[in-house]
């Protein structure tokens, strides 16, 4: 079985169910048909769901042929024994250092360094949890959290990512104070210096200080 898409004459597009049964193609189910992109990516992921009820596997949870051993891997392993590659072992470190790590949502992380890695679909980003973070969501989750997202920790995102910016400005300004090539090196050990700044927020005009290096 596999998914089809079809084109309707509304501009909407039909997201079917396809078995190939005595050399002919026969619908088994038509899902939904939809216009928007992010809905007909919920509706390909309710044919991917469809498929494996009726296939009876619920293992290939993403159509790949490797995900039963994959998941079993998972199975034998403790969290503990478990060392994060891949995407998070670059993005991850510089979400931490710009501060994010301070959003106490693990599922904010995930999707930010699964968006960085593979920037297409919500599709891709959910498969992205399950084959570098052994995490098996259906995106529906992902559309739920991202409400969240917009109406509780929306502020704080902003806040961590404007105190970032500012960092970032006080640092070239302090650059092109020395106005004179430096290395990678020798810009780590600047921003070291940094021990305060000053910032302003956008929206409530609060004037803060952060601390940045306590020596």
């Amino acid at each position: 079985m596999f998914i089809r898409k079809v084109r309707n004459r509304s501009r909407s597009q039909s997201v079917q169910v396809i078995q190939k049964i005595g050399g002919r193609y026969k619908v088994v189910k038509t899902i939904g048909c939809a216009t928007m992109q992010h809905e007909i990516e919920k509706l390909e992921q309710l044919a991917r769901e469809e498929i494996e009820r009726l296939s009876g596997n619920q293992l290939k949870l993403f159509g790949y042929e490797s995900d039963e051993i994959i998941e079993q891997a998972f199975s034998l392993l403790a969290n503990s024994s478990i060392r994060t590659v891949g995407p998070e072992l670059i993005f991850g470190r510089i979400y931490d250092y710009i501060g994010f790590n301070a959003i106490e949502e693990e599922l904010f992380r995930h999707l930010v360094i699964g968006r960085l890695a593979f920037p297409l679909s919500k599709l891709k980003t959910v498969d992205y949890l399950y084959r570098y973070q052994g995490k098996s969501i259906k995106v529906d989750t992902v559309y739920r959290f991202l409400d969240k997202l917009s109406d509780k920790l929306k502020p704080q995102i902003e806040q961590i990512a404007f105190v970032a910016y500012c960092i970032l400005k006080e640092l070239e300004r302090v650059l092109q104070e020395k106005k004179s090539a430096i290395s990678l090196k020798r810009a780590s050990d600047l921003t070291r210096t940094m021990y305060q700044i000053t910032y302003t927020l956008p929206e409530s005009k609060q004037t803060k200080s952060k601390l940045l290096w306590h020596g």
